[in-house]
């Protein structure tokens, strides 16, 4: 009875594991997984859990690259109208008339 209980709580959390890792995937893409996973050892939750995350990545790769910390405190440089040199005198004339309605 015990070993059942075990077993259970297991699948549930393989099931959970693999739901979080399929989120937003179409459902055909979430029955290949699936299917692969079945072959994927259950040793502890963040190993399954990485595993599963390569197999994703591998058969459906996002094409989104995380950011490191440092590119996400990259300072941007605000530069005022003054500052730029325009070099069509087109564009010149329509940036100075546009500033000069400006308040």
């Amino acid at each position: 009875m015990v070993l059942n209980t075990k077993k259970e709580l297991v699948e549930s959390r393989k099931n959970e594991i693999t739901r979080v890792v399929t989120d937003g995937l179409t459902e055909t893409q979430v029955e290949k997984i699936k299917s692969l996973a079945e072959s994927v050892e259950f040793s502890t939750e963040d190993e399954y859990k990485s595993k599963l995350e390569t197999i994703r990545e591998n058969y459906f790769p996002s094409g989104v690259k995380k950011a490191d910390e440092e590119q996400l405190h990259e300072n941007v440089e605000d530069e005022t109208t003054e500052d730029k040199k325009i070099s069509d005198p087109f564009v010149a004339a329509v940036s100075q008339a546009i500033s000069k309605t400006k308040k």
